[in-house]
């Protein structure tokens, strides 16, 4: 009998608790919040990988990188700043400032380009109204086909600079000069600059020495030493002369500020001894860009929606009167599998295919910028699939377009994967749940995140901005592409509920069903058991009474008497 219940027990124990197994305890639940990182991506159109830098401490004051450091560029373009979009701030270039706090593990930096620009007569104000906007600029160096590493050097905004003496090695070949990015000009080390108001970078230009002639002549030499000192010379800006670095019509086009040659004993001394005193008694005006300022498009919507307006504002740019269309979206117009669940399950409130048109013609590349939904307040007070839910704004991307970190699944852990590194680290705050060839997310604890994204599908990354109150009269996200922009509930939970896509009740009733069958069997068994020794008994008896009929002298009795 005690095996038998042992066994009943352990069918019971088992059948009633492996539905709840592997539900981790609240404290498991909850990520430390004490540091925070910050993810630096190029941005649309820019290239460099994603960078993550940190921890640093909550509360802590950041000092932003420079692009450049990072490696970052875009052709035609050049970096303004960092837009963190989950704090809806802007930075310059080694901007710092109170960046994370304590709902926040990962704080995203954008890149920000502006196009490249020519000088003009407002280059003077251009330059002075971006002086309080940026703290620093770095200047780089870079060998272009001789030997070393790029030379970085950093100056305080408004402060002019001189080309450094080369520290860069090439065999067989000589130093000729700088370079210039912008430009495509080449210059003598020592030659000054004004200060610009963005990063620039120069590359070396080498000349081969050559092989001595017949006659021993080194004239050929000499000439092509003599004729490159004379190109530099002659590729300078049309404001300094032809026939003289320094002539009047040369300090007419630069600002009122004076710039002093550098003093002998600097560090960035001429190498050059020649052209020195030529090259450092004019300063050359760095053409300082056209700056783009974001544009702003709005749109009314009248329905039993939760938003009234959205504006979109433009953070590029992609030419002149720009303007918004709109268009509701449903789960028979859309075609991205993760916005067609996320409208056929009734989680979007509202969802929009948004576009711009450019002289009347749709805009076709990608375009960054910020969408904001205004709101009415109903969204506080709508149905919901779920008994815990939080609003977000979500935003579908694909995912070769996408060069951020995102959640993904495996199909029984979800991750956090750094594509730039192709490095997974394993999470247990968000939740993965594939329903239809589609990952639907859940979360278990809303404060610890923000902004994030993860992977709905094999080519489609959504990407999230959480609402921190439901009653919010506003929300936003920033966005790289003209995608399905929605309002949608994201379920707050563990995640159990809906990974074997089986209700807890319903395994409860199994669990109950399998538990009285058990105990069916057993009294079965212990029934027939029973039966079983009556019977050997009534046998030992009757064996017992033949015993005593014989050792008696008794006969004729059969069984039954």
């Amino acid at each position: 009998m005690k095996r038998i219940f042992s066994i009943i027990l352990a069918f019971v124990l088992v059948f009633t608790f492996v539905p709840f197994a592997g539900i981790e305890t609240e404290a498991m639940m909850r990520p430390e919040k004490s540091v925070f990182y910050i993810k630096y991506t190029p941005g649309t159109g820019g290239s460099g990988a994603t960078y993550t830098d940190g921890p640093y401490d909550v509360g802590s004051s950041v000092v932003l990188k420079y692009a450049s450091d990072l490696g970052y560029e875009k052709e035609g373009y050049y970096c303004t700043g960092w837009s963190l979009g989950s704090q809806g701030s802007t930075y310059t270039n080694n901007g710092s400032g109170t960046i994370g706090s304590d709902n926040q593990y990962y704080v995203t930096a954008t890149a920000q380009w502006a196009k490249e620009g020519s000088s003009s007569s407002s280059s003077s104000s251009s330059s002075s109204s971006s002086s309080s906007a940026a703290q620093k600029y770095t200047v780089t160096y870079n060998p272009g086909d001789g030997k070393g590493n790029p030379v970085k050097k950093t100056y305080d905004f408004g402060e002019p600079f001189y080309l450094i003496s080369n520290p860069f090695t090439y065999k067989n070949h000589t130093f000729v000069g700088w370079e210039f990015s912008v430009t495509g000009e080449v210059y003598s080390a020592g030659q000054g600059f004004q200060a610009p108001n963005r990063d620039i970078s120069f590359t070396a230009v080498w000349k081969s020495d050559g092989i001595t002639d017949i006659t021993g002549s080194s004239s050929s030499s000499s000439s092509s030493s003599s004729s490159s000192s004379s190109s530099s010379s002659s590729s300078k800006p049309s404001s300094s002369s032809s026939s003289s670095s320094k002539p009047s019509s040369a300090s007419s086009s630069k600002p009122s500020s004076s710039v002093a040659p550098p003093p002998s004993s600097s560090s960035e001394s001429v190498s050059e001894s020649s052209t020195s005193s030529e090259s450092s008694s004019s300063v050359v005006e760095v053409p300082q860009p056209d700056v783009f300022e974001p544009i702003k498009l709005a749109f009314s919507i009248q329905g039993d929606i939760p938003v009234t307006k959205i504006e979109f504002e433009i953070k590029e740019d992609i030419g002149e009167n720009p303007t918004l269309g709109i268009v509701p979206i449903d789960s028979y117009s859309v075609t991205d599998a993760a916005a067609k669940k996320f409208i056929a399950d009734g989680d979007a409130l509202a969802a929009f295919d948004i576009s711009v048109l450019v002289d009347g013609l749709a805009y076709g590349g990608d375009l960054l910028g910020t969408v904001t939904y205004e709101l009415n307040g109903t969204q506080a007070t709508a149905s919901s699939n779920y008994s815990s839910y939080v609003l977000a704004m979500v935003h579908t991307v694909n995912i070769g377009k996408y060069d951020g970190d995102y959640y993904m699944t495996d199909g029984e852990n979800t991750y956090l994967y750094t594509p730039a590194t192709d490095f997974k680290s394993a999470v247990a705050n968000v939740r993965l749940v594939e329903e239809d060839g589609v990952y639907r997310l859940v979360i278990r604890d809303p404060s610890g995140l923000s902004s994030f994204a993860y992977k709905a599908s094999e080519d489609t990354v959504v990407e999230v901005k959480l609402i921190p109150s439901a009653t919010t009269p506003s929300a936003s996200i920033d966005v790289t592409s003209l995608s399905p922009v929605m309002l949608v509930q994201i379920e707050v939970g563990s995640g159990k509920t809906v990974s074997s896509g089986i209700p807890v009740w319903v395994w409860i009733v199994i669990a109950v069903i399998v538990v009285v069958m058990v105990l069916l069997v057993a009294l079965f068994l212990i029934n027939r058991s029973n039966e079983k020794r009556n019977a050997a008994l009534n046998e030992r008896q009757r064996i017992a009474q033949r015993s005593a009929h014989t050792s008696s002298g008794i006969t004729g009795f059969d069984d039954e008497e």
